[in-house]
């Protein structure tokens, strides 16, 4: 008479072979993502060991260079520098005139006890930009 299911009637559930399955291919795919990412890990280390060793050798040739441009930049070029904005100081003290050419470059002379002339770091605001022709 009545085409219903019974409510109270149990449910059916898997039984514990087909769970024990199930569980044990969870765990063989958990275990082979592990195995995949030790593997994969590994060869990002050696890739970075490798880079590592090629970037210290890299070092080592170009070390003594940019040591031997950096002596003779504070030999040679630094006194140039200093002896030209020296002469440019002096120059605007002669000539008031192109003492605004120095003041927009922030180019001070310093103590007399120096006797040399240097710049002052830029202010912290950026220049405008100039606009592109059209």
């Amino acid at each position: 008479m009545n085409n219903t299911p019974d409510l109270l009637s149990p449910v059916v559930t898997p039984d514990s072979n087909q769970l024990a399955q199930a569980v044990e291919t969870l765990r063989r795919q958990f275990q082979t993502t592990l195995i995949i990412l030790i593997i994969l890990s590994g060869a990002i280390n050696l890739y970075l060991l490798r880079q590592f060793t090629t970037l210290r050798k890299e070092i080592a040739v170009v070390e003594p260079q940019v040591k031997k441009m950096a002596s003779d930049f504070e030999r040679v070029t630094r006194p140039l520098m200093n002896s030209f904005l020296k002469q440019l100081t002096d120059y605007a003290q002669t000539h008031p005139d192109f003492r605004p050419l120095l003041a927009k470059y922030n180019i001070q002379s310093t103590p007399a006890s120096a006797g040399t002339a240097t710049p002052i770091p830029a202010p912290a605001t950026p220049p405008p930009a100039i606009p592109a022709p059209k």
